[in-house]
């Protein structure tokens, strides 16, 4: 791999660190399961669409569901909302997002989907249960785990690109790369639109390869270059989804704006 875009893909990838990841206490995400749930949250929102408006769709359910869970109480008032079926959220959420507001209406599936789901993990923590599985070496096993189409336990709206996204991170934030063995890094390669048109012009893939082609085919060529994939993945996405402001930057730096 050319060592230039290699060293500006790392450039960004410490800028998405600095800017995204290292805004989580890590210990908050292990020693509250509210704060897990906004990580993944933060994460699942991200549906294909403009980044604008997930992140409207994100800030408005954040917004909603904080009150609820954000403070000691938050386990009793789990338990009392569980019991009525989630309608409370459910009417709240149709108030602020989904069909005739922002997102759609499989986006409050997801999240009631979500919160019912992490009942069944130890404290109700998903990052806890994350990085157990990834330190246990079961990284594709909770990949697919994580996937409604994969797993009859999984999160409606998640598949591949959401559940490598926030695996990734997980990853990133609580330096388990050592636990990922070889087979298993694709599960640490989200592909969005940006990532997919690198991988096209650097002739890393064909055009329309399938999205675990374009996977595994990152990682080969990665490791064929001693640089780390999923920190190559995170300065790509970072690169694609500010590109203008890079651009903005760059033509700064060398004097291409009046």
């Amino acid at each position: 791999m050319n060592r230039n875009l290699w060293n500006f893909t790392l450039e960004c990838a410490e800028r998405y660190y600095a800017e995204e990841l290292k805004l989580h206490e890590s210990r908050n995400l292990r020693d509250n399961w509210w704060d897990a749930f906004d990580f993944f949250l933060g994460h699942a929102c991200y549906q294909g669409r403009r980044d604008s408006l997930s992140d409207k769709v994100y800030l408005r359910a954040k917004e909603m569901l904080l009150p609820l869970f954000g403070n000691s109480d938050r386990d009793r008032g789990y338990e009392t909302i569980r019991r009525e079926g989630w309608r409370p959220i459910e009417d709240q959420l149709k108030n602020r997002i989904g069909k005739g507001m922002v997102g759609k209406a499989r986006d409050i599936e997801m999240i009631l989907s979500a919160l019912n789901r992490i009942d069944s993990y130890p404290c109700r923590n998903i990052v806890n249960y994350s990085i157990q599985k990834i330190e246990n070496g079961l990284v594709q096993e909770h990949y697919r785990e994580l996937q409604h189409q994969e797993s009859v336990n999984g999160i409606v709206q998640v598949g591949p690109k959401v559940a490598s996204f926030y695996l990734r991170d997980i990853v990133s934030l609580f330096s388990l790369e050592n636990f990922v063995d070889g087979d298993s890094a694709f599960c640490l390669q989200p592909v969005d639109v940006w990532v997919r048109r690198i991988a096209e012009r650097l002739e890393i893939v064909d055009e329309d390869a399938e999205v675990e082609a374009i996977q595994k085919e990152i990682v080969r060529r990665c490791g064929e270059s001693g640089i780390s994939a999923f920190r190559f993945n995170q300065g790509v996405w970072y690169a694609g989804s500010c590109s203008l402001d890079l651009l903005i930057e760059f033509a700064s730096k060398h004097s291409l704006t009046g």
